[in-house]
């Protein structure tokens, strides 16, 4: 599924299509493009029973984060495949009582360009993405997760 110059709303278009949890958490794309990508989502539809954002609802957030990145990254390269999640790691750091805001940043140049050309020459590659969380003022939390990419070798 190729959409070169993937924009935030083509993401969430495919994301409320294609991800089930995506529509139940009431997910918009706010950012998609090669330094961020940033997902939001309603309190309202993510509270636990304190009033302030549900452990689950930003775990979901995170990892959805972590692999929009990654599956636009493909997007931006010209290459389509399939993203897992290999390994993920949250840590909670207070409570977030806003709308929910997740935020994965480019990682290195260097790091980019290695998972790139991994998948050239494999046709598989890892990379690992920090996200944070919060309210869009105050972080409530830091997930770092390793995604892992295959792309069919016809493809590349």
């Amino acid at each position: 599924m190729l959409h070169r110059g993937l924009t935030a709303p083509l993401l969430q278009e495919i994301l409320l299509r294609e991800v089930p949890p995506a529509r139940a958490l009431g997910i918009t794309v706010e950012r998609c493009d090669a330094r961020a990508l940033v997902l939001r989502a309603p309190l309202e539809l993510n509270r636990n029973l304190t009033g302030t954002a549900f452990g689950g609802s930003l775990a979901s957030l995170a990892m959805l984060a972590g692999w929009g990145f990654c599956w636009s990254a493909l997007d931006r390269h010209g290459l389509s495949g399939t993203v897992v999640i290999q390994r993920a790691e949250l840590q909670f750091l207070r409570p977030v009582d806003g709308e929910l805001v997740a935020r994965c940043s480019a990682p290195p140049d260097t790091e980019l360009e290695t998972f790139l050309y991994a998948l050239e020459r494999r046709a598989r590659a890892r990379l690992a993405l920090e996200v944070t969380l919060g309210d869009g003022e105050r972080t409530g939390a830091r997930f770092t997760g390793t995604y892992v990419a295959t792309v069919p070798r016809d493809a590349q």
